[in-house]
């Protein structure tokens, strides 16, 4: 998590089957670097340039700004309780980094720790651990809320911008400088890298089907991937720098962009997507090259097949439960198969 403008991109798979929108909301941003989501589906906003942190509703009207001009809010993470911890740098700068506490109503400024480092990202498992990440030191800092108790994790082989827990002892973050996203156990073991060759990751979020959201500010893409790390997607193109990240209750994501000064909210419609993940029908192989075979079809099943424009490309009714299909002509690329009133992907790697 503008001057008001819209743009609209429209994959119309069978009839409106699939359609994504992304509109600003919000205005007279600064620098908005992080956005979450609190528990009552506001929208909270660090915004850098301007020494305050915005609670917003999801059409982007304020609600309440919080600042008293001591600070400029960088990373963001939310408590079970909507207090707000965040890192900062103090005005005037003392040439270091902080981490502040407010509390949801925006009283109680607290600082919780001072660091000697370069920090963004923060974030807050269930056992009310806080995770910061410190790129500078290449490690990230694990405390209690208060900020006792300090330990290191990862120190000198990660190099963090934005972090998110899973609430099962993962932690999940992206590196910037060396283009991957990495996980680690929240003791600090078990580094493993799930990503790599991305454009630039920053922001990252999980949804609740534990899905990674994630920001590319060299590509000014939004991605999401599996929790392994598999099945990279383009969400969203046409961003200016993305930062932030973070999706509501309702699967709306919403995205802040420091360069554009824009905060973006984007929503993707499916309609009768019906089990993506696991169709009654089957197609194999996939990817395919030159061809491909349906089977567990129903009787007079009708198939139909889009390109990622929603440019309906094949048409065929089938009798039988089997069919193979000639993929010959078909381009490389990623195309949605609808059969049995069912959908899922085909791609086609040649």
């Amino acid at each position: 998590m503008k001057k008001f403008f819209t743009f609209f991109t429209a994959l119309l798979l069978s009839n409106a089957l699939f359609s994504q929108s992304v509109v600003n909301i919000g205005s007279g941003f600064a620098s908005p670097y992080n956005v979450l989501v609190d528990s009552n589906q506001n929208i909270i906003v660090t915004d850098f340039e301007n020494l305050r942190i915005l609670k917003l509703d999801t059409n982007g009207q304020l609600i309440t700004s919080y600042s008293d001009n001591s600070y400029k809010p960088v990373g963001l993470a939310l408590d079970s309780n909507d207090n707000m911890y965040f890192t900062c740098v103090n005005q005037p700068s003392d040439n270091m980094m902080h981490v502040k506490k407010l509390n949801a109503d925006g009283t109680g400024l607290q600082t919780i720790a001072d660091i000697i480092g370069e920090n963004y990202g923060l974030c807050i498992d269930s056992n009310n651990k806080l995770y910061v990440a410190d790129p500078l030191n290449k490690s990230i800092i694990k405390m209690d809320l208060d900020g006792t108790n300090a330990t290191i994790l990862g120190s000198g082989n990660i190099e963090p911008i934005s972090i998110v827990t899973d609430n099962n002892g993962h932690l999940y973050f992206t590196e910037f400088t060396t283009d991957k996203i990495s996980k680690i156990d929240v003791d600090g073991n078990n580094l493993t890298v799930l990503a790599t060759n991305l454009n630039g990751p920053v922001g990252i979020n999980l949804d609740n089907n534990n899905n990674i959201y994630f920001t590319e500010a060299k590509s000014n893409e939004i991605k999401k991937m599996d929790i392994n790390g598999g099945n990279i997607t383009t969400l969203a193109t046409g961003m200016n720098f993305p930062f932030g990240i973070d999706t509501d209750a309702n699967g709306v994501t919403y995205v802040s962009n420091i360069g554009d000064n824009t905060l973006k909210k984007i929503t993707i419609n499916n309609l009768k997507t019906n089990n993506l993940e696991k169709p009654l029908f089957t197609l194999s192989p996939n990817p395919a090259k030159d061809q491909v075979t349906f089977t567990r079809l129903n009787q007079n099943t009708e198939i139909k097949i889009y390109d990622l424009t929603g440019k309906l490309i094949y048409n065929t009714q089938v009798k039988g439960n089997t069919y193979t299909l000639d993929t010959s002509s078909f381009k490389n690329g990623v195309y949605l198969v609808k059969a049995n009133e069912q959908t899922s992907k085909l791609i086609i790697s040649k």
